[in-house]
Order: structure tokens, then C-alpha cells, then sequence
């Protein structure tokens, strides 16, 4: 009786072993059976997609396009504003600070300079390492002191006196507009009032364009605010007359002055082959306000006078602009119009070929015009015109992203009250 249960037992622990042992086999096997079923389901996919991308090439380009966006905008760096304020509201003292746009608080990254005097006329130049600026000493007529201020250092340098400062392209330049005594108008050609260019390189200044006076008022022509085509060719630049302002460009190799153009304010085609301008006053029947398109002529059309001998007339693009600035590519220029009926401002694109044009936002504030681009020309900051700004008006300023046709309002939370911006290249 014993020895059977003995041996029954025996067996009973045998099966209990090998079933422990099979057991045992099929929880080591499961993982690698879960991954094999994993796996097998994710080649499914896969093959799925690929054929999927394959009938669609045109998909297959727009990830390329996206995931390439993804890692400029991770490599980019930081776009930064370089902007005057008001401390306090102080009328005199100024500061000049660099910010970050993006950030979600806008707040300033580093202060520049400080003065008790006023600062303006911020300039930067090309490759975005130095900027320069104009300090107006209070109750002084002269013009005032043009800095150079080195962004990494931030050293600090005086190349003169003048006003308007403009880098050339390579950086080794710098024209600027100089005038002897704003409170005079004498006759002749004082102490070479004009327009001017400074060598960082070396100890040449000289003056490129005198202004010219004469006994009467009325055929005065004061050159001033130039600006440097992107190639370093030419500068163009505003032209005061008695009954308001023009533009006019100069070849730089040999100041040949080529042109006048019957615009107040322009800016530089990408290819400097062009100039676009708005015109917002008239001085004949024959003329129109708005915004208008040149093409840069290669020799001098004549010489220019105060006559009015030597004016191009451009290609109109559209009535009643305010401010205008070009495209990346050229094909297009931004601008700025008065919605009189809703009291505002809207920003267009206007395509230069079809002249197609294009609501980009609507509901602006009013008096608004184009203030800086971005590097790649996908936002714009906008602000109140200086021309029709009220004394001690809050100046508002808006950054609008052109791709997502929106506008926020730049420094939400800055101390002080922001008189000039100018985007870093």
C-alpha cells in the first residue's frame, strides 16, 4: 500500500516538473514572441507608408520642406531689436537696449548706452556686430556726435559729427548727412554741408554731395538721410526743398548724381536695381499720392536742379500708401494704407508683375507705417509715423508676422517709452 503511493506520488512530481519545466519555457518564449508580433505589425506600417509615399512624391517634398524649416528655426539665432527709450518718462534722457522679440514676455536682454542727452538714428550694420547711433546734446544746434557701439564689448567709440548714419555693405564705410547749423540757412556752401562718407579703415572723410544754398530760399536742396544700396554701388537719399522733400540717388564710384525721384520716403530693392516710395503730398495738378516703383538708371538722366530737371517718374503701384518695403524675393512689396472709414490702418502686398494686390491685416492703428523688416522679411514692425505723432502720445508698436497675418504689440511690459526700433540683420 505504501510502496504504491510512493510510486504514484513519484510520478505525480515527475508531470509536476515537466509541466513547471514547460511552463517555465512558454514565459522565456513570450517576450521574444511579443516583439516578433510587435515588430511584425510595425513592417506592416512601415511598407504602408512607403507606398503611400511613393504614389505621393509631392508629400514626400512638403515633410523634406518642413523638417528642414524645423532645424534652420532650431540652429537660428535669436533675432534682436536694438530700441531707444525714454526712462521714466524723462524727455531728455535716453537708453538704447537690445531685445528678443520671440520672447513670450518681450523683455530686454541687455542695455547698450545711456545719456541724459537724446539718441536716435540707431544704424546697424551689415553683419549685425556694431551699431551706430546719434547723440544730440540738449540745446546744441550742431549736429550731433555719431557713435559706433560694439555689440560683444561694448565699446564705444565718436567718428564725428554728422547725422543719419548708414553702413556700407562691406562695413568699412559709413555716409552720413552733416549740416553746419540747423537754426541757418546761409548762402553758398558752408563747411561742406552735405552728405558724407566716413572710412573705418582709415582717416579718409570726405563729401561726397554739397548742399546748395542759394539768396533764394526757395531754390535751397539739403541732401540728407542717406541710404547705401545692398551692392555698395549707389546711395540714395532725401532731398529737402522749400516746399517739402524729395529723393535722389548718387553713384558712389564716381558721385555722379543720376536722378531725382519725387518721393518722400524708399527703400532698396534686394537686387538695388530698384527704388520703391510713397509720396504723400503734391506739388501738381499732374501728380499723385501713393506708392511708386524706379528703376535705377545706369547714367545720369540729367542734371538734376532745382528746376525739377532730372526727375524720373516712376511706375505707380497704388493710392494713398504711407510706407512701403520690399519682399525677400523682390516679387512683391509690403505697404501700409489709411482705412479712413474705420479710423485705422491696413497692411497689403502688392505683387509688382500683376500688380495684384493683397489684404495682409486690417483694424491697425492709425497713422501707422513700416518701421524695420526682419532679416528674412517675414515680420515687419510698425509704428505711429513720426510725422503726425501728438507731443507725449503713447507710441505703440506692433510686430506683424506676414505668414500668419497677425500683429502683437512689441515690449508688453518695458519701463519706459520706446522711441526708435531697428532690427538686427
Amino acid at each position: 500500500m505504501h510502496s504504491t503511493f510512493y510510486v504514484l506520488d513519484g510520478r505525480l512530481n515527475a508531470e509536476r516538473r515537466t509541466s513547471n519545466v514547460e511552463r517555465a519555457t512558454d514565459y522565456a518564449l513570450f517576450p521574444m514572441r511579443r516583439w516578433s508580433i510587435i515588430l511584425g505589425i510595425l513592417i506592416i506600417i512601415a511598407a504602408g507608408v512607403i507606398g503611400y509615399l511613393r504614389r505621393n512624391p509631392q508629400k514626400v517634398a512638403e515633410i523634406k520642406e518642413q523638417t528642414r524649416e524645423r532645424l534652420e528655426q532650431a540652429t537660428r539665432p535669436a533675432e534682436l531689436l536694438a530700441i531707444v527709450s525714454e526712462p521714466g518718462g524723462q524727455s531728455r534722457s535716453s537708453e538704447i537696449w537690445l531685445i528678443d522679440p520671440d520672447k513670450s514676455d518681450n523683455r530686454a536682454q541687455a542695455r547698450l548706452a545711456a545719456s541724459s542727452s537724446q539718441q536716435k538714428n540707431l544704424a546697424w550694420a551689415t553683419d549685425g556686430s556694431q551699431l551706430a547711433y546719434v547723440i544730440f546734446p540738449e540745446g546744441e544746434t550742431k549736429p550731433g556726435e555719431i557713435h559706433i557701439i560694439n555689440i560683444d564689448s561694448k565699446s564705444d567709440r565718436v567718428i564725428g559729427r554728422g547725422d543719419y548714419p548708414a553702413w556700407s555693405p562691406d562695413g568699412t564705410r559709413i555716409a552720413y548727412s552733416f549740416q553746419a547749423d540747423f537754426n541757418q540757412f546761409p548762402t553758398g556752401n558752408p563747411k561742406g554741408d552735405g552728405i558724407r562718407i566716413a572710412s573705418l579703415t582709415s582717416e579718409y572723410r570726405g563729401t561726397i554731395i554739397k548742399s546748395r544754398y542759394y539768396e533764394v530760399e526757395n531754390k535751397n536742396r539739403i541732401y540728407f538721410e542717406p541710404e547705401w544700396s545692398p551692392d555698395g554701388q549707389f546711395i540714395a537719399f532725401k532731398v529737402g526743398l522749400y516746399w517739402g522733400n524729395i529723393s535722389g540717388v548718387l553713384r558712389v564710384a564716381d558721385n555722379k548724381y543720376l536722378a531725382d525721384f519725387p518721393v518722400e520716403e524708399f527703400r532698396w530693392s534686394p537686387d538695388s536695381r530698384r527704388l520703391a516710395g510713397v509720396r504723400t503730398k503734391v506739388w501738381g495738378p499732374e501728380q499723385t499720392a501713393g506708392a511708386f516703383l524706379f528703376d535705377v538708371p545706369s547714367d545720369p538722366v540729367t542734371e538734376a536742379g532745382a528746376d525739377g530737371a532730372g526727375i524720373l517718374e516712376g511706375k505707380a503701384l497704388a493710392e494713398d500708401a504711407t510706407s512701403i518695403e520690399w519682399s525677400a524675393d523682390a516679387a512683391a512689396v509690403y505697404l501700409t494704407k489709411p482705412d479712413q472709414a474705420k479710423i485705422a490702418t491696413g497692411l497689403s502686398k502688392i505683387a509688382i508683375a500683376s500688380g495684384q494686390e493683397e489684404v495682409l491685416v486690417e483694424g491697425l492703428p492709425p497713422d501707422m507705417i513700416i518701421i524695420a523688416h526682419s532679416p528674412d522679411r517675414k515680420k515687419l514692425v510698425l509704428g505711429v509715423n513720426p510725422m503726425r505723432r501728438k507731443r507725449n502720445q503713447e507710441l505703440n508698436y506692433l510686430i506683424v508676422d506676414i505668414e500668419k497675418r497677425s500683429s502683437s504689440k512689441l515690449l508688453e511690459n518695458f519701463a519706459g517709452r520706446i522711441l526708435e526700433v531697428a532690427w538686427r540683420p
